[in-house]
C-alpha cells in the first residue's frame, strides 16, 4: 500500500517518478500499478504532452481505503499507547528525533541505491 500512498499523497504522478520516489525497478512498478488499476484504486492517465508515458492518480476507492487503512493504523497504535507507563512514553517523545532521522537516513538510501 505504499505506492498507492505515494499516489494518493502526490495527485497524478508519472509512472518513472513513481518508480524512484517508491526506490523500484521499472518493472516492478509496472506490476504493482496494474495490480492497483485492476483493483480500481488508481487509474491511468495518458500524458497530454508525451504519448508513451502515463500518470497514476487515485480513485475515490483508492483514497478511500487508504484512509481506511491509516485509521486502522493509527488506532491500533493509539490502543498500544494506551497500555504504556508514563515512563515509557516520555522514552518513546525522547527517542523521536533520533527516529525521524533514521527514518530520513533510511529513505536516501533507498532512493541511492534505487
Amino acid at each position: 500500500m505504499d505506492t498507492l500512498g505515494t499516489v494518493v499523497r502526490r495527485g497524478s504522478v508519472g509512472l518513472s517518478e513513481l518508480a524512484s520516489l517508491e526506490a523500484l525497478h521499472p518493472t516492478m512498478l509496472s506490476r504493482i500499478a496494474a495490480r492497483l488499476e485492476e483493483a480500481q484504486l488508481v487509474r491511468r492517465v495518458p500524458d497530454p504532452t508525451d504519448g508513451r508515458a502515463v500518470s497514476l492518480e487515485a480513485t475515490p476507492s483508492g483514497c478511500e481505503l487508504l484512509g481506511a487503512i491509516l485509521a486502522e493504523r493509527a488506532a491500533a497504535l493509539d490502543a498500544v499507547l494506551e497500555t504504556m507507563s508514563a515512563e515509557d512514553l516520555d522514552a518513546l517523545r525522547s527517542a523521536l528525533p533520533s527516529l525521524e532521522a533514521l527514518a530520513v537516513a533510511l529513505r536516501s538510501t533507498q532512493v541511492r541505491r534505487g
